[in-house]
C-alpha cells in the first residue's frame, strides 16, 4: 500500500509492515522537456498498481481547463528518477483513482464545482480516454473505490457514503468498458471485497454480487441482539464465520450453522 504526505509517497508492504520504497513527489518535468519545476506537488489523491511498478497521482491544475492524464518524471536524488501518471483536474473535490485491469487501465472519480460527480477511464498504454461516466448529482462523503471481478471480467466499485441519510450506504459497479454492472441503495451497510465479487451485509442477511445487478444471499444471519450496524466499521469473511469489527475494538463471529450444531 501506499500513502502521500507533503511532497512525498511512502511503498508498505502490506504483509510485513516494512518499507518498500520512498518517492518523491516534488521536483518534475514533463518527458519532452528537460525544465524541472521545484514546487511542492500538491497531490489530492495516489494510486498503485498490485506490484508497486507503477504510481499515479492527481492534482489540481491551477489554470483549470479539461482534466488531463499525462506522464511526468520527479526526481529522485542521485541520478534517478520515477514516471508517474499524473491526473490533471480542473481543481476537483472527493477525488478518487485507481488502476484495474492488471495495471492496464487507470480509473478517477470527483466532484465539480457543481457537486456533480464525474468518472473517467484511460488506457495507460496509449493515454487516450476511453469513456466518462455521468455518476451521481448528490455528494458523497468519502470516495472509496476497489475493484474486483464479475464472472472473469474486471470491474470497478463505488462505495456510495452519504452522511446524515437514512440510507446511508450503497454501491455502483461498472465493467472496464463502463457499462453499468449494478446500482443499489439504502440497505447495504457494509461491504468487503473478495476476489469474485462483493460481499454485503445488511440487518439480516450476507449476500454476494458476482453476476447481473442483483446479489444472491449466501446467509442469513440468526441472532436476538444483532447490533446495530452503524457501528460496524469492518467485516471480515471466511469459509465457515463472519466477523465484525466493531467501533469500540470489539468482534461479533457468526458460525455458519451446521447439522451439528
Amino acid at each position: 500500500m501506499g500513502y502521500y504526505c507533503q511532497g512525498q509517497m511512502e511503498v508498505v508492504n502490506a504483509l510485513s509492515g516494512e518499507t518498500a520504497d520512498h518517492i518523491s513527489l516534488t521536483k518534475y518535468r514533463s518527458k519532452s522537456d528537460s525544465t524541472w519545476y521545484s514546487e511542492v506537488f500538491k497531490s489530492t489523491a495516489i494510486a498503485l498498481t498490485k506490484n508497486s511498478k507503477r504510481l499515479a497521482a492527481a492534482a489540481d491544475r491551477e489554470t483549470g481547463g479539461e482534466i488531463e492524464l499525462a506522464a511526468r518524471i520527479f526526481d529522485q536524488g542521485g541520478n534517478k528518477t520515477k514516471e508517474v501518471d499524473i491526473i490533471w483536474t480542473p481543481k476537483w473535490t472527493n477525488v478518487g483513482i485507481i488502476y484495474m485491469a492488471n495495471g492496464h487501465r487507470l480509473f478517477a472519480v470527483g466532484s465539480d464545482i457543481y457537486n456533480h460527480r464525474w468518472g473517467w477511464c484511460w488506457d495507460i498504454r496509449t493515454r487516450t480516454r476511453l469513456f466518462r461516466l455521468n455518476i451521481e448529482l448528490s455528494g458523497f462523503s468519502d470516495t472509496p473505490l476497489y475493484t474486483t471481478t464479475f464472472g472473469k471480467d474486471p470491474c470497478l466499485i463505488i462505495r456510495l457514503t452519504y452522511t446524515g441519510s437514512t440510507t446511508p450506504s450503497g454501491l455502483k459497479v461498472y465493467s472496464m468498458h463502463g457499462a453499468g454492472l449494478v446500482e443499489h441503495y439504502g440497505d447495504l451497510m457494509v461491504h468487503t471485497i473478495c476476489h469474485s465479487g462483493i460481499l454485503t451485509l445488511n440487518s439480516e442477511t450476507l449476500k454476494l454480487w458476482s453476476h447481473g445487478k442483483k446479489g444472491v444471499k449466501v446467509a442469513t444471519l440468526e441472532d436476538e441482539d444483532f447490533p446495530n450496524l452503524l457501528e460496524v466499521k469492518g467485516i471480515v469473511v471466511t469459509e465457515n464465520q463472519i466477523t465484525l469489527i466493531m467501533e469500540d475494538e470489539s468482534f461479533i463471529v457468526f458460525e455458519q450453522k451446521t447439522s451439528e450444531k
